[in-house]
């Protein structure tokens, strides 16, 4: 999945929640078996890369990276399916929540929807009590989301659960390392991005 520039930029914001501190564990029950998501695809290494497949090879890390991605997925569709939502939903109450002043066109852009598809989903997020609307502050023709009470607690209990998964990383040496390499990839991605919307070249 590739999102918007500004999700790159970001740090892409896509299938996990924003991390900012850390809170106690919580224990959730095994709700659904442990999803098994097709293999990586095999990338061979073309002319000008190198073509090995270990840890150390770019190979490696798109294989690990690719890996990731899809376990991420099916993870939040497990996670929107546990709250009867849909993933599209999750991720729009990641986006408020993360946010400040979000508007609905705002929104559209980040779900890659339509405005009629954005305005059938805030209304169905509203009327199940997880987001408002509220007058924008600076513009009377327009409306900001506000994630309610109930979408702040799902949020919350949600990020103590990644907190969870991401646990079994938070006392290897190494840590600091992979979060440099992929702040430097959202970095590259977005670069790339921008580059192949416009024909430039890098």
């Amino acid at each position: 999945m590739v999102g918007t520039d500004a999700d790159l930029s970001a740090g892409a914001n896509m299938t996990t929640p924003t991390l900012s501190t850390r809170p106690r564990h919580m224990t959730r029950p095994n709700t659904a078996p442990d999803p098994t998501p097709a293999a990586a695809p095999s990338l061979d290494g073309g002319a000008g890369h190198d073509s090995g497949v270990g840890p150390d090879s770019v190979t490696g890390f798109m294989q690990a990276f690719g890996a990731a991605q899809m376990r991420a997925e099916a993870l939040m569709k497990i996670v929107a399916n546990d709250h009867g939502i849909g993933v599209s939903d999750l991720r729009a109450l990641y986006f408020v929540h993360g946010g400040t002043d979000v508007t609905p066109r705002e929104l559209a852009a980040y779900l890659e929807l339509s405005s009629g598809s954005v305005t059938s989903l805030v209304d169905r997020m509203t009327d199940a009590g997880f987001l408002d609307r509220a007058a924008h502050p600076s513009d009377r023709r327009s409306s900001v989301l506000v994630i309610a009470p109930a979408g702040v607690t799902l949020i919350e209990g949600e990020i103590r659960y990644y907190f969870e998964v991401f646990d079994g990383l938070a006392s290897r040496p190494e840590l600091a390392v992979v979060t440099t390499a992929l702040a430097e990839l959202a970095r590259s991605m977005t670069r790339h991005a921008a580059a192949r919307a416009t024909g430039a070249t890098l």
